[in-house]
């Protein structure tokens, strides 16, 4: 019978999700794990988990569950019936930042903080942020001769558009991590924040980033940088994680000098999915 459950990684940097499925039928089977954090009412495919071919059982990461909100993961078996299994009970994972990711390199996230402050270096959303939105809608127009009013063909409306994000750090101590992952990241994931403008898990692109250099005379004098950004939020990117969170050669390095009887012992019992999940020397 087929099962599934959710926990919290230990990882370093933005939060993730451990996604594991075991006890499916015999042979070569198509899955696809998914996730909501709206109750149940949708449910969406997590990143990298959408019709794998799994044997017996999968392990899933999800890069960017929601957080401080409750996540219900389920899977669906498109090889038996293409209908979902019970879901997960709810898993929250508590964050006191938010976080901003390249949603095909998940190791390149940075955190924000929304208290208004930036100590240490840190990025923080000042005021501004989510101060307003737009909710597009396609209309075109057919003017009738003789009628005193077109006909409009009217599309859906859009989800929430243009929301200003101001994030705010000193540059010295931020160390120009945010331009890099604006300088590479053609679409953006936030996720952590208290505002329903944009979704738990809002993926948006930004077409403009502006910045502002002030330079403060304290003592040391310093300079703070100001982005204005303007997210428009679009369709999450079709492709799977372009950069592996765990590389072969990264493991190798981990495992250095040992032979396969080392590893082994070292971990007695380990599954395949275990290793999946946390391939870390104990």
């Amino acid at each position: 019978m087929t099962a599934i459950n959710a926990e919290v990684l230990t990882v370093e940097g933005a939060p993730q999700a451990g996604v594991t499925v075991t006890g499916l039928e015999a042979g070569d089977q198509v899955i696809s794990v998914q996730v909501s954090w709206d109750g149940g009412a949708t449910f969406k495919d997590v990143s990298g988990g959408r019709r794998i071919v799994a044997v017996a059982g999968a392990f899933v990461r999800d890069y960017f569950p929601p957080l401080n909100v409750p996540a219900t993961y389920r899977v669906v078996e498109h090889s038996i019936s293409g209908a979902p299994t019970s879901d997960t009970l709810p898993l929250t994972i508590a964050s006191a930042r938010s976080w901003l990711q390249d949603p095909l390199n998940p190791r390149e996230a940075v955190s924000v903080v929304s208290d208004g402050h930036t100590p240490d270096g840190n990025r923080g959303l000042m005021a501004g942020s989510f101060a307003s939105a737009a909710w597009s809608q396609q209309v075109d127009f057919a003017q009738v001769l003789g009628a005193d009013r077109p006909v409009a063909s009217a599309g859906q409306r859009m989800i929430a558009g243009q929301v200003p994000l101001v994030i705010q750090h000193e540059v010295a101590a931020e160390g120009g991590k945010l331009r890099r992952l604006l300088m590479q990241a053609g679409q953006l994931v936030l996720r952590g924040h208290d505002f329903d403008l944009l979704e738990a898990v809002a993926h948006f692109v930004v077409p403009d980033a502006s910045e502002r250099r002030e330079l403060r005379f304290t003592n040391p004098p310093h300079q703070v940088s100001t982005w204005d950004l303007t997210a428009t939020q679009v369709r999450p990117l079709s492709l799977k994680i372009v950069v592996p969170y765990w590389t072969y050669a990264q493991v190798a390095a981990l495992w250095s000098g040992s032979t396969y009887q080392d590893a082994y012992d070292a971990r007695p019992g380990d599954t395949y999915l275990s290793w999946l999940r946390d391939p870390v020397v104990p």
